[in-house]
């Protein structure tokens, strides 16, 4: 029994949708209950999600990380994560799950990209710079 308010979950992994320089495979909207867990699981794409209000932990590979209102968390393919949503706060998000169609992208967005698939964790502020105005 998942503790949800609200789930939109919009699915486009098989055919995703193209925009310029990404291609969309998942967006969604997830209004949480309180001690909500979302089951830890590989990503298969880039993923940003966006705290709309409450708090959580987000957990990466086994790290955990505490969110709240108005954070940003950007994860990468290949990454287990989970979710649990706070007990007296649950957590609302809104996710965006992506590629990048590397044709559209410029040699020097290129040169990050290969950067940010080598250099393991160290690179998220490097993902962070294919969208300035979300993280200003």
């Amino acid at each position: 029994f998942r503790k949800v308010k609200f789930h939109f979950d919009n699915v486009h992994f098989k055919v995703p949708l193209e925009f310029g320089p990404y291609f969309l495979a998942q967006a969604g909207d997830l209004a949480t209950e309180a001690d909500y867990l979302c089951e830890p699981h590989i990503q298969s794409v880039y993923e940003i999600s966006y705290v709309v209000s409450g708090e959580g932990v987000f957990t990466v590979d086994g790290n955990p990380y505490p969110l709240r209102k108005d954070m940003l968390f950007i994860n990468r393919p290949g990454e287990e994560h989970s979710i649990l949503s706070n007990k007296s706060n649950p957590i609302r998000y809104f996710y965006l799950g992506f590629t990048f169609n590397e044709p559209y992208l410029s040699k020097y967005e290129y040169k990050t990209l290969k950067d940010l698939r080598q250099t393991g964790r160290h690179g998220r502020k490097q993902l962070a710079g294919f969208f300035p105005q979300a993280v200003q």
